[in-house]
């Protein structure tokens, strides 16, 4: 087993409290209803569970604020959401009444996607709208697009008053006028830029600062009364100079289309952004720009600065579509705007924030007219499956398409489908990872952009596997009885074909023999003979990254040993490894009570020399991660060298820590109280135990207890990692990091005690979590 240690402590003799289950909040920055708008709440339940979602609405005073939906008027809903269904709620058309505005604020049982479609009409005709993505939690900063048009609305959910800085910059970066104001506890407000900031015009980004967290949301209004939402503008606390993609699902260009690019360089450094575009067919496609056709723009953005392209008005020239990638020397903040014309009037916008990852898996409010758009930017082809759900969660209908490597395509569902009428959702799956962006069109010619489909509640979703033989692996092992005891990993069982899990690790690797690069009957060149590229790309041929653990308890002495002979030969061997798998390495050092701290400093430095430290995690062989204790309870002096040298968000050198299984399966309070520590710290030992930053933590669970399986396995709404959910994704800073909720869980230990499937523990949870295949780009803070 990977730990040893009780942890059956006392939680009121730590100081600690136990956690019931924590609900999720969603926050609608913004509430405009009566008079020309009317809002509509969203909620997609993408789980197999039913969730309820409690929404509370506040005018800008902090006060309830009725809302009036099928002629009642209310201060709070409550809606059941069915699995896999959908919860549409519109305020009630009121032309003859004044606007009111306001925010809301939905408590939720389990992750949905929640969103807010603000619409305008001119009597009974919609003119636009703007749906936009709830946020999960308040922030202090923002950055986004901006011109004098833009509308701004901010509320204030915190119980102190919040002090709010807005700094126009134009598109070199340079500031060009500034605002603060106080915002009340429990407060909102909303108002266009010029008038705000004293400016008649400008074009480039504001930034918003607060003295305490608050929730903000952007409406474009350029082209008024036209309206589209700009993309979220929370920082992503990407490092500066990390080499990003983004990806752009859908182009359209001449005939009644416009497309425009816009890139927001939050940071401090300079950043280059090539952009190339594709036709639907996968080759080139030129796109007209000041009268010039190209198939690729650069554009060189400075600190704080903003690029900004739009294809020319060609309305004689017929439609073309297609996707597009944009290769960037460091993040930004990347979208793109559709906008239809009638002659020079723009008729609809949708603002859509690039990708920045691919994903199997998308799943998000539809109808008959909802729009798709998909791109496949993989090697080989996408087969992608769309399912129609509706609003109970039943099935309307499924269709499939091949996407050739690097094509494109776009389609209103109800054609697709071949249904006249649903509403609901829709889920949209792919063995090949693709890129996907749907567009709402309800009330066409008004159209919007949906909030992203992909997950995730969390960056890894992960096992470790002992093979047959209770972690040694001292037996080479035939993928096809391999396939047998471990096809649930690779297979969810739901029919989308995707796996349960995103990363798998290999456990585990005696130390000593791997600095000797020992050969014998069960081991070669130091590795487990088991360990075979077989069985690496078993997993990587599905998307699921694997990585490669040294150690585990068995192997503590080895440790020490190797440590303390030539600790940078072992990690020099350990790289090496890694390159030639393709895997990642897992530092599983149990030495509780006098670990060589020394030793390991020189194994991770030797490790770094060889294998960079990869912010990307484009590179499987730098993924380099450590095994702490399930809570600060143990391993304490690892622990602090971990959290104080190895695990900062400001100088990383390994990329998370895994926060690991106790002796035996807890309650969820005592898990909760675990994993609590990590992020809070221990001041009761000596030095004190810093805190660590949740997103350089997961934490880890049981798939069974001796060889009995537990819920983790089979049983997903009765498990741990369930009920502890909701902690996990929410979980705040506590003095490090800036950005809430841990990476997600780590499964212990399967195959070699585990049931042949857990597909109903893991593979549910996988489904619910809509967990990201591949493993996505880690948040870095």
């Amino acid at each position: 087993m990977k730990r040893l240690c009780n942890f059956a402590l006392s939680l009121l003799a730590l100081g600690l409290t136990a956690h019931a289950q924590t609900n999720l909040t969603y926050y609608f920055a913004h509430v405009a209803a009566a008079d020309v708008w009317r809002t509509t709440f969203t909620y997609v339940n993408a789980s197999s569970v039913p969730v309820t979602c409690n929404t509370s609405f506040f005018a800008d005073s902090g006060n309830p604020l009725p809302l009036s939906f099928n002629g009642s008027a209310v201060s709070k809903t409550s809606d059941v959401i069915a699995a896999g269904g959908t919860v549409h709620r519109q305020t009630d058309a009121q032309p003859n009444l004044p606007v009111v505005t306001g925010w809301a604020e939905a408590s939720c049982t389990g992750p949905v996607k929640a969103s807010a479609l603000f619409r305008l009409f001119n009597g009974s005709t919609p003119v636009a709208e703007a749906t936009v993505i709830a946020m999960n939690a308040p922030a202090t900063q923002f950055v986004t697009f901006a011109d004098q048009f833009t509308g701004v609305a901010y509320a204030n959910p915190s119980s102190s008053t919040a002090t709010i800085t807005f700094t126009a910059k134009d598109q070199t970066g340079a500031p060009i006028a500034t605002k603060t104001l106080a915002l009340g506890a429990g407060t909102h407000d909303s108002q266009n830029l010029g008038p705000l900031l004293g400016l008649s015009t400008f074009q480039g980004s504001v930034s918003i600062t607060a003295s305490a967290p608050i929730v903000s949301l952007s409406l474009n209004a350029e082209a008024s009364p036209i309206i589209s939402s700009l993309p979220p503008g929370q920082p992503d606390f990407s490092p500066a100079n990390t080499p990003a993609v983004y990806y752009f699902a859908q182009i359209a260009a001449a005939d009644v289309w416009r497309t425009t690019f816009t890139y927001v360089n939050a940071g401090t450094s300079q950043v280059t952004c090539k952009t190339s575009f594709f036709a639907d067919g996968g080759g080139a496609l030129p796109l007209t720009f000041n009268g010039a056709a190209v198939t690729s723009t650069t554009d060189v953005i400075p600190p704080g600065g903003i690029a900004r392209r739009q294809t020319d008005s060609l309305p004689a020239v017929p439609l073309t579509t297609g996707w597009a990638t944009a290769n960037c020397t460091g993040p930004v903040k990347a979208s793109a705007l559709f906008r239809s014309y009638k002659g020079t009037t723009a008729t609809g916008e949708a603002s859509v924030i690039a990708m920045n990852a691919l994903a199997s898996r998308f799943v998000t409010y539809a109808d008959q007219m909802t729009g798709v758009a998909l791109a496949n930017p993989s090697g080989g082809p996408a087969k992608v499956t769309l399912t129609a759900q509706d609003t109970t969660g039943k099935m309307v209908a499924t269709a499939s398409i091949t996407l050739p490597a690097g094509a494109h395509g776009s389609q209103n569902l109800g054609p697709l489908f071949g249904v006249a009428q649903f509403q609901g959702s829709v889920t949209i799956t792919s063995l090949e990872p693709i890129v996907s962006l749907s567009l709402n069109a309800e009330a066409a010619p008004s159209f919007s952009s949906l909030p992203a489909g992909e997950g995730a509640s969390f960056e890894i979703y992960g096992a470790w596997t002992c093979s047959n033989d209770s972690c040694t692996w001292r037996t080479i092992r035939d993928v096809a009885s391999f396939d047998k005891a471990n096809h649930w990993m690779i297979d969810r069982g739901d029919g989308s074909g995707l796996p349960s899990v995103n990363v798998v690790v290999l456990c585990f690797v005696q130390p000593m023999k791997l600095l000797n690069l020992t050969n014998d009957s069960e081991t070669r060149n130091g590795v487990p003979v088991g360990m075979t590229q077989d069985i690496v790309n078993y997993f990587t041929s599905h998307n699921v990254r694997v990585m490669i653990s040294i150690g585990g308890s068995t192997y503590t002495s080895f440790w020490d040993q190797a440590l303390t002979s030539n600790a940078s030969q072992l990690a020099t061997n350990a790289a090496n490894l890694a390159k030639a798998m393709g895997v990642g390495i897992e530092i599983d050092y149990e030495n509780d009570t006098n670990p060589n701290l020394d030793g390991m400093q020189a194994f991770i430095n030797a490790y770094r020399a060889i294998l960079p430290y990869d912010a990307t995690g484009s590179n499987p062989a730098a993924r380099l991660t450590i095994d702490l204790a399930a809570g600060d309870r143990s391993l304490n002096n690892l622990n602090r060298q971990a959290v104080t040298t190895w695990l900062r968000t400001d100088t990383p050198v390994l990329d998370y820590a895994n926060a690991t299984v106790p002796n035996g399966q807890p309650a969820t309070a005592d898990a909760e109280a675990n994993w609590q520590e990590h992020v809070i710290g221990r001041t009761n030992v000596n030095p004190p135990i810093p805190p660590l930053a949740p997103a350089k933590v997961t934490v880890a669970v049981r798939v069974v207890l001796g060889s009995t399986p537990e819920p983790e396995c089979n049983n997903f709404n009765s498990s741990l990692q369930n009920s502890t959910g909701n902690f996990v994704a929410t979980i705040a800073p506590a003095g490090a990091g800036s950005s809430a909720g841990m990476l997600g869980y780590m499964f212990w230990g399967v195959e070699a005690q585990a049931p042949t499937t857990c597909e109903g523990g893991i593979g549910v949870g996988a489904n619910n979590y809509n967990i990201r295949i591949p493993m996505p780009p880690l948040r870095q803070q």
